[in-house]
């Protein structure tokens, strides 16, 4: 690791996209702190949220709530660890405008820290290859491919450099790394 600049390396997409997947042998593979911002941070916190939660206005609103502040700590721990000279590796959704500035404000913090983003992609989303992945992964918060596809909508496209992988039909993304 002492080889390795101050980095902050985020791994975001869609879910089911492989994210975590990618991130945990990459972090394995070059010994570096891995935070997911929902197994590290939001369920250690919040709790699992029940399936169809988000389906009321109230539920939406206590999504966000919950989401936002998750990303806060996700990225103040990142702080910390770029503060001590350590490359950290994150993985979320990022799928909203105030995610990406809560990170500039992170970056401004540390001018000398290299900011590199990996965005996973399923180019070929069929309902086939959505079914697959949740039955790899299990109950999660995206449970159907109308989820998926309800959630892929509100994706935000990138303005930032950053490196896309097509997932499609990568089965185990870690065993390919």
């Amino acid at each position: 690791m002492k080889n390795l600049r101050k980095i902050l390396i985020i791994i975001c997409g869609v879910p089911l996209s492989g994210k975590t997947s990618l991130a945990k042998k990459i972090a394995e593979k070059l010994r570096v702190k891995h935070l997911d911002v929902d197994t590290d941070i939001r369920f250690p916190i919040f709790g699992k949220p029940e399936q169809g939660a988000d389906s009321t206005p109230e539920g939406k609103e206590q999504e966000r709530i919950e989401m936002l502040a998750s990303y806060k700590v996700m990225l103040s721990a990142a702080d910390e660890l770029l503060a001590l000279g350590r490359p950290v590796i994150l993985t979320a959704t990022f799928s909203r405008e105030v995610f990406w500035k809560l990170t500039e404000g992170v970056m401004e913090k540390h001018p000398e820290a290299n900011l590199k983003v990996v965005e996973c992609k399923i180019i070929d989303d069929s309902d086939e290859e959505i079914w697959r992945r949740i039955r790899e992964r299990g109950v999660h918060t995206v449970n159907s491919p109308e989820e998926y596809r309800e959630v892929k909508s509100r994706y935000i496209k990138l303005s930032l450099e950053h490196l896309e992988i097509d997932t499609t039909g990568a089965g185990n993304l870690a065993e390919k790394t």
